[in-house]
């Protein structure tokens, strides 16, 4: 049988129009426009796409996409951002690692930042491990206060160590401020430990009281369904966040038990879920070698609007 390529008979068409599809989250009973929005109506032409890449980052004209990446143990790195971007995130890297910043600048077609220590490296400790979690989430916080939604995370290496490259597109500007949200993060860690990070003295009340409640359930609903698929072997606090030890070692499991596994976290956004936490993206993080794997992290967010249908369901639980 010959096979005719449509482009050649004339019977291709390419002058489509894509249509958009809003995209809704039913949380709790209520509609959560989290975390998608329509694109910018003006998109870069493939002139202006040519002429961007002929630009050093510092005099590139606004885009609809950017990326946000980490690489080696120390770097973090933005390609197609705009320039208001490279100085007004500088104080919240400074401050959500101690150890701070060492240099910052140009890199090729993109502006990188690079951080003392090893905050992507093979964590020393569990502080360090912790810290790195708040580094990647108020790195993802700031991009959504500034109208930058995340679109997708994907690994763009295949070398060893490689970490992901995070997608964002702009809001639209008629969409008006991005609602705001409280975050959350859940660390797999070593082989058989699972780490719940959430921050109250970054909520917007001035009494944080509730949120320490908040926390306090979610951890318990979490130890819950952990005893119930006999994974809990204990748990303590450490660094302003929870850490569970599990039986075995089910971040390495084989066989059978890789459907608990399946199950165990099932469980954890199931649970998160019933308190309004909704997924935004997990991150591969960390440098892994071929003997020692990383995991991702698992980041969380949820509209303050939930905030009362939180505080009733942890009054249940408490």
């Amino acid at each position: 049988m010959r096979h005719v390529n449509p482009a050649h008979n004339g019977t291709f068409r390419t002058n489509f129009k894509a249509s958009r599809l809003p995209i809704h989250v039913d949380t709790m009973g209520s509609t959560l426009n989290l975390p998608y929005s329509s694109l910018d109506e003006h998109q870069p032409s493939a002139s202006s796409t040519t002429a961007t890449m002929s630009k050093s980052p510092s005099t590139s004209p606004s885009t609809s996409f950017t990326t946000l990446s980490l690489h080696k143990s120390d770097i973090i790195r933005f390609t197609q951002s705009p320039p208001e971007i490279y100085n007004t995130i500088l104080p919240v890297l400074q401050g959500s690692w101690a150890p701070g910043i060492q240099s910052h600048g140009p890199y090729d077609m993109s502006y990188e930042y690079k951080m003392r220590g090893r905050p992507f490296g093979w964590p020393d400790n569990n502080r360090e491990a912790v810290y790195c979690c708040r580094l990647i989430r108020d790195a993802l916080a700031y991009l959504y206060d500034h109208s930058w939604e995340f679109v997708t995370s994907i690994a763009g290496s295949r070398k060893v160590g490689a970490k992901n490259t995070l997608i964002f597109r702009r809001r639209r500007v008629d969409a008006g401020p991005p609602p705001p949200l409280r975050w959350l993060s859940v660390a797999m860690m070593g082989r058989d430990r699972l780490r719940i990070i959430y921050d109250p003295e970054k909520s917007e009340s001035a009494d944080t009281s509730p949120d320490h409640d908040h926390l306090g359930a979610v951890v318990t609903s979490v130890k819950t369904s952990l005893e119930e698929l006999n994974y809990f072997q204990k748990g303590s606090w450490s660094y302003n966040s929870f850490e569970f030890k599990l039986k075995g070692w089910p971040w390495v499991s084989e066989g059978r038990e890789c459907v608990q596994v399946r199950l165990l976290l099932l469980r954890i956004v199931e649970c998160l879920s019933s308190f309004g936490w909704q997924s935004l993206c997990t991150v591969h993080q960390r440098t892994a070698t071929k003997d020692d794997p990383i995991l991702d992290t698992w980041y969380f967010v949820r509209s303050t609007m939930q905030d009362n249908v939180v505080l009733d369901k942890t009054a249940l639980v408490s």
